[in-house]
């Protein structure tokens, strides 16, 4: 028995030994150095905290090696004191599931935020939420209804977007001035900006102090807003929640990633607006699409939550290649979502949009953009059937990782601010 150890022991204490070691090591982390710390590239690791079932490798796979704690402001759902401003907050149902995914996190320390107001500490990085509703998302999860109070959670109160915004654009403010958050130059304030409409945007609601907005280490996630009124690379898109998504079985998603055939190579169902007849006109003549234009009755009716899908919609999606992704009423489209779902490929027409978590999703392997004046048929019939597969895959693998639920909301967070460049970074 103790030979046995000692020639173990050689072994393992072996020159030959140790070469093996590192070149496995090597083979499963890369590494290389960039922007003053060490950056790990790895095809099987995923860029944040979570494991998802089905990751795809066309989404960036980049993650940064740090310590960082998540946590939210205390001011309140998450404070103790029964006189906070915040304890008054509403809670829309969108809201609700995105606070407990945060708050679900492996890295969420619950004190931080108190403990550090008091008694900041530059070696500790935090990402930070607002643990008030600053969402002012309208349809989730029942799109188009005339009540809105039906996408409020109970328990909570039900205030209108203007008292919300009384109340809680002073919070921020507060926030991104705080102790806990300037002591560490890279943690960052993520706020969550849900508005279709830019007059209901938290830069023009909160315009008392644009400070806040101009601050280095506040990031505000937009569902809809023109890529040019941001910050480049501070400020995010986010993807809107789907209402009506494809829940693929095993056997779907197996299809997805063998490519197998699908009986449409393009298909959009939605209502006859902004243009769209025109947009669609010369698909809709093409052999083996589906375009159909619905009035509002029969759109709604089809899209409400529980609705009887009597249009075929997510079927028609799950057997599409290619789906239009147009803007809405707004410049973006919770279509977009939902074609995601489906493992189908997102053709989006709108360039001024700024795209969910751009810089951690690369859009261009999962989606097609469409700039004015390109034919829509031209460009999705140049693509080659291995490229159409490894898109599909990456729409998937996107839906499944960030776009899914309040879970991969905070995820795609998380990552696009370990992606940001260090604060005392100098690019020139």
């Amino acid at each position: 028995m103790n030979s046995v150890a000692a020639r173990t022991k050689r072994r393992t204490q072996s020159p030959a030994f140790a070469i093996i070691l590192l070149f496995l090591v090597y083979e499963l982390f890369q590494f290389s150095y960039q922007h003053g710390q060490w950056v790990v590239f790895s095809p099987s690791q995923p860029n944040s905290s979570w494991q998802s079932k089905d990751e795809s490798t066309t989404i960036t796979n980049l993650f940064v090696v740090q310590n960082f704690e998540v946590v939210t402001t205390n001011y309140g759902w998450s404070s103790t004191s029964t006189h906070d401003a915040g304890k008054n907050s509403s809670r829309r149902i969108v809201t609700g599931e995105f606070y407990r995914s945060i708050i679900s996190h492996l890295r969420y320390n619950a004190s931080a935020w108190a403990d550090l107001e008091k008694h900041p500490d530059p070696s500790r990085r935090l990402i930070v939420f607002m643990d008030v509703d600053t969402c002012l998302e309208m349809n989730y999860p029942f799109y188009g209804t005339k009540d809105w109070l039906v996408n409020m959670e109970d328990g909570y109160p039900d205030r209108y977007w203007n008292s919300i915004f009384e109340d809680n654009c002073p919070l921020i403010a507060r926030a991104s001035n705080s102790p806990a958050l300037l002591a560490n130059p890279d943690s960052r304030l993520i706020i969550l900006d849900c508005s279709g409409g830019s007059h209901l945007h938290l830069t023009k609601a909160c315009a008392g102090d644009n400070s806040t907005f101009q601050n280095d280490q506040v990031t505000v996630a937009y569902i809809s807003i023109d890529k040019r009124r941001v910050r480049p690379f501070l400020h995010t898109g986010l993807p809107p929640p789907a209402i009506k998504y494809a829940n693929l079985s095993e056997v779907e998603r197996s299809s997805v990633k063998m490519c197998k055939y699908r009986k449409y190579l393009f298909s959009f169902q939605g209502r006859d607006v902004g243009g769209r007849k025109d947009l669609f006109r010369n698909i809709e003549q093409f052999n083996g699409t589906y375009v159909k234009l619905l009035n509002q009755k029969s759109y709604l009716g089809d899209l409400h939550k529980g609705g009887d899908d009597s249009n075929n919609y997510i079927k028609i999606l799950t057997q599409s290649v290619f789906a239009g992704a147009p803007r809405g009423d707004q410049l973006f489209s919770y279509r977009l979502s939902e074609i995601l779902s489906a493992g189908a490929i997102p053709v989006m027409y709108n360039s001024e949009y700024l795209l969910p978590f751009h810089g951690v999703i690369n859009w261009t392997d999962c989606a097609v953009l469409i700039e004015p004046g390109q034919d829509t048929l031209d460009i999705i019939t140049a693509i080659s059937p291995d490229r159409v597969c490894e898109m599909q895959n990456c729409a998937l693998g996107a839906w499944d990782k960030y776009v899914s639920s309040r879970t991969g909301w905070v995820r795609g967070l998380i990552d696009v601010a370990l992606s940001l460049p260090p604060n005392n970074y100098n690019a020139s």
